[in-house]
């Protein structure tokens, strides 16, 4: 019999649980029983839970993913891996328990977690779905429904593995409203998991939060949370050293979400995790490859596997421009929030917003009209963190990226050309999601059966019957990704690009229907205006949401209906 590689055990949560553990048991024993054949994998376990659908608890649709995908990046890499999805209680101590049987005395051993995690009174505990924490039970119940980090660590060091590493991606919010839990903390419930000292780990122990202790991490908007996706992104590139793996990812992330590392203390266990491979490759020497650049993480990035950077913004591949990485989603509320507190930048001026105007007939219709208190943060309407950034002039998404070229050393961010955009849209035909007229549902955000709505009259028009969910900005990523892994490019707000408008860039249809692009400046003395790409949640006409319109941005002007996306590229 040959082997081909190292297994991994998956134990389905829909199993009767009286069954998973049993299951969990023989697939480890086979896993013994195979590892004799290939003795370069004997000494490398990994265990991998990630909880998501919790029953008492704000559920988490990331953190399975986040499992399974670690799981086969680990698979790949050559450890044995047991993994464990949705896991209640008893199926998270069965699992840890035979996991540690397994790894008795190899040579490393790696814990992976991603659901909720909590703290209470200086100890930390990872929540199974079914854990209540009821308020009748107190803290009695933290014994019985809860797995305990300490328990992890102590497990592992009775099992004789000489290097230990355990991975939390968990404290995503504050899981369970509980008055004794805040009691307990306390009286603080901002969530997050306690510091642990160096003397509390034992000897070739190494710990790794996704966050700072007392902080609270992402889920994440896509498949994964952010310090998920920088992990793989790292290990996709190969050559790394635990410690220089895991240290990569907290570079990458930043200050954004502050990453935490923790040895024993010995000065020896950081010296044999900086040796032994979490990611088999060799460096140019010949020797474990040193600590990627954020340049060597780009150039490795693909459309599985995008590039994370330090605001948590995901890059991938622009078809066609080579050493080219577009941004999937539109720049964030929270993006240029760090920009703005960074650079205590004050944003002063107006902003066109988009309002109702009743004319002399009563007849209602919108409009765009100038508002000195419209801005940045108060585009007039409701947004969190996660929706696309408006009323920011052409100059002021220049800044940003001048700045964010700043923080990320070999990197340089730009505003996209008109090319890179028509590069990154790729339509299937004459619209972002083929040739078939009114837009499916799911496509994007344009005005729809939302704006009539949203006004007192109905003598206005839209761009299809149906209403897509939102009458103003949407959350970046919440319509349907194109086949190159892109989000909105039609729809929600248009995007500034680099280059200079001019006349001969639109369709004769288009320009008919918008008269005012005929005009490449403002006037003989001012300025040219820039191109403006993809239709917003304000389009309602055809040739306003093809692929090829071409709107125009001032360099000062702002709208409430105007954003921008980024590209990045790696100095040569």
């Amino acid at each position: 019999m040959n082997r081909t590689g190292p297994a991994v055990h998956y134990v389905p949560a829909s199993l009767p649980r009286r069954w998973r553990g049993t299951l969990c048991a023989c697939l480890m024993s086979i896993a013994g029983l195979t590892l004799g054949l290939a003795p370069v994998y004997a000494q490398r376990h990994a265990l991998v839970i990630g909880n998501g659908a919790y029953e008492y608890a704000k559920r988490l649709p990331n953190a399975p993913n986040d499992a399974t995908d670690v799981a086969a990046a680990l698979k790949k890499a050559g450890w044995e891996v047991t993994a464990v999805r949705d896991a209640g209680v008893k199926e998270m101590l069965r699992g840890l328990r035979v996991f540690c049987e397994s790894a008795s005395g190899a040579e490393a051993a790696l814990f992976f977690y991603a659901g909720h995690g909590m703290e209470v009174k200086g100890a930390n505990y990872l929540l199974p779905v079914d854990a209540e924490l009821a308020e009748a039970d107190g803290e009695d119940a933290l014994q019985l429904e809860t797995l305990a980090l300490d328990k992890v660590l102590r497990s592992m060091a009775g099992a004789g593995i000489r290097l230990k590493t355990v991975v939390l991606d968990c404290c995503r919010d504050n899981p369970l409203d509980r008055s004794w839990l805040a009691t307990s903390r306390g009286g603080g419930s901002g969530g997050g998991l306690a510091e642990v000292k160096e003397g509390q780990l034992p000897e070739g122990a190494m710990l790794v939060f996704s966050t700072a202790p007392g902080k609270t991490a992402s889920d994440g908007t896509h498949r994964n949370s952010p310090f998920t996706a920088a992990l793989l992104s790292r290990m996709q590139a190969g050559g790394g050293s635990v410690a220089n793996v895991f240290g990569d990812v907290a570079s990458t992330l930043g200050s954004r979400q502050a990453a935490w590392i923790r040895f024993d203390g010995s000065g020896v266990s950081y010296a044999a995790f900086n040796k032994y491979p979490l990611v088999p490759g060799a460096g140019p020497s010949g020797g474990m490859a040193p600590p990627m650049t954020a340049a060597d993480r780009l150039r490795a990035a693909t459309v599985e596997r995008p590039f994370v950077n330090s605001l948590g913004l995901e890059f991938v591949p622009v078809p066609g421009k080579p050493g080219v990485y577009m941004c999937r989603t539109e720049t964030r509320v929270r993006d240029f929030r760090a920009y703005a507190t960074a650079t205590d930048y004050r944003q002063t001026g107006w902003a066109a917003v988009t309002m109702t105007i009743e004319d002399a007939g009563g007849v209602y219709s919108i409009g765009k009209a100038p508002d000195d208190e419209a801005s940045w943060e108060n585009p007039g309407f409701a947004q969190t963190e996660d929706h696309p950034v408006v009323c920011v002039s052409w100059d002021e998404a220049h800044e940003f990226c001048e700045w964010l070229s700043g923080q990320e050393n070999g990197l340089t961010y730009r505003l996209p050309s008109d090319a890179e955009w028509s590069a990154a849209v790729g339509s299937l035909g004459k619209y972002p999601w083929g040739n078939e007229w009114p837009a499916p549902k799911g496509t994007g955000n344009y005005a729809g059966a939302e704006k009539i709505e949203a006004l007192p009259g109905k003598d206005s028009s839209t761009a299809y019957d149906y209403n897509d969910g939102n009458w103003t900005t949407a959350r970046v990523a919440s319509y349907r990704v194109n086949r190159f892994g892109f989000y909105d490019l039609g729809g929600n707000v248009s995007e500034c690009c680099e280059d200079l408008y001019r006349e001969s860039m639109n369709d004769e249809e288009i320009l008919a229907e918008f008269p005012g692009l005929r005009k490449e400046a403002l006037s003989n003395t001012m300025p040219y205006y820039r191109v403006a790409r993809g239709g917003s949640w304000t389009s309602e006409a055809e040739e306003g949401l093809r692929s090829s319109f071409r709107g125009i941005c001032h360099y000062s002007i702002r709208s409430d209906d105007m954003g921008f996306r980024v590209v990045v590229e790696a100095a040569p």
